[in-house]
């Protein structure tokens, strides 16, 4: 084929435009030049197409919304993403595309597929434009792992540098499969802001720690390298949600402008494929934080709301200078699935990455 382009239907029923996740249907079609395709779009008002680059389009069907979010405080790529599908899932560390060599860590297991999902990047909780510069593509890592006898399994948008040290909030999915064999999903947005303010709260260190949740605890350039920690707003605005925090060996020190990675100072080579995470989701053991149990819906922040036809989705809210479109989810969190806590809840690895280059 010359030239391809995609169509990524996420055709729901009755869903807000921009909602989505956990077991939303979601069709890929692949044209050649000169063919056409026609979509409806039933039980909703409003078929919504946002272009994601020049061949991919990701069309939604749900609720009008309001208005368009403000676009991430980021730079417009020097050329466009893939018009393919490399540039949407996990694949073995590599280049393509404007992207230079990076990794995504690990692939997704056989039982989140088993179970009806097909996880992806380009997905209906993400935040703004967290796919399109090469330096934010690079900044989607995958991890799967097992904690208090329960499997799990997410996709995390983590551009640990400059160019991510600006924004405060970045996408995650979450599955979880239990001792039954049932498996919960979830996605969002982490939190690494206070109040009002745009965004994140980000703390300079040169060795010393800090106790300040939420944060982005970075490095200034002379000091002593040592791990960059995100550790994101508790259970999220509306306490069900899992407590998130990582730990990264970091490829670069704070400052520079955040969209243009010449300006960004290396710290020495590519570390940042070694890894912690470490995340407590309570689920309502010992009376801490419950969770709604089986199929709810929530927006990006985790506040509850009726469904996907509830009045707030589709509406705008703002952060200091910046505004963005609710989304409203559907979450499901399995009746069987346990809470997990410490100890026995972090775990820290090195990922394979040969070849890979920064900004990774």
């Amino acid at each position: 084929m010359k030239t391809r382009a995609i169509i990524i239907a996420v055709l729901l029923l009755a869903v807000v435009a921009g909602a989505a996740v956990a077991q939303s249907v979601t069709y890929v079609v692949t044209m050649t030049r000169g063919e056409t395709a026609y979509v409806t779009c039933d039980g909703a008002n409003r078929l919504r197409a946002e272009r994601q680059t020049d061949l991919i389009v990701l069309l939604t069907c749900g609720r009008a919304e309001q208005a368009q979010p403000t676009a991430t405080p980021a730079a417009t790529p020097t050329s466009q993403p893939p018009g393919d599908m490399t540039d949407m899932t996990w694949h073995a560390p590599g280049a393509h595309g404007d992207r230079p060599a990076h990794e995504h860590g690990d692939p997704v297991p056989q039982w989140v597929r088993d179970a009806g999902y097909d996880p992806m990047f380009a997905h209906q909780a993400g935040t703004p434009g967290e796919n399109m510069p090469y330096w934010k593509h690079t900044g989607f890592k995958q991890w799967a792992g097992s904690f208090s006898g329960q499997e799990w399994f997410g996709v995390f948008h983590l551009d640990f540098n400059p160019g991510g040290h600006v924004s405060r909030f970045h996408s995650y999915q979450l599955w979880v499969r239990d001792g039954t064999g049932a498996v919960s999903a979830i996605s969002g947005w982490l939190d690494f802001g206070e109040g009002n303010s745009t965004g994140p709260q980000v703390v300079e260190t040169c060795g010393q720690d800090s106790g300040i949740r939420p944060i982005m605890l970075v490095t200034l350039p002379g000091c002593p390298v040592r791990f960059e920690n995100w550790y994101a707003r508790a259970g999220g605005s509306g306490g069900w949600a899992p407590d998130f925090g990582f730990n990264i060996n970091p490829n670069y020190y704070r400052g520079g402008d955040p969209a243009d990675p010449t300006t960004w100072t290396a710290t020495g080579g590519v570390r940042n494929i070694e890894r912690r995470i470490e995340f407590a989701w309570y689920l309502g053991g010992q009376g801490i934080r419950p969770a709604p149990r089986g199929e709810f819906y929530a927006t990006q922040w985790g506040d509850l709301v009726s469904g996907p036809a509830d009045p707030v989705c589709g509406t705008q809210r703002t952060y200091g200078e910046r505004s963005y479109t609710v989304l409203c989810l559907r979450q499901y969190v399995a009746p069987t699935v346990q809470p997990m806590v410490f100890p026995g809840n972090a775990v820290q690895r090195t990922f394979p990455g040969e070849g890979v280059v920064l900004p990774n």
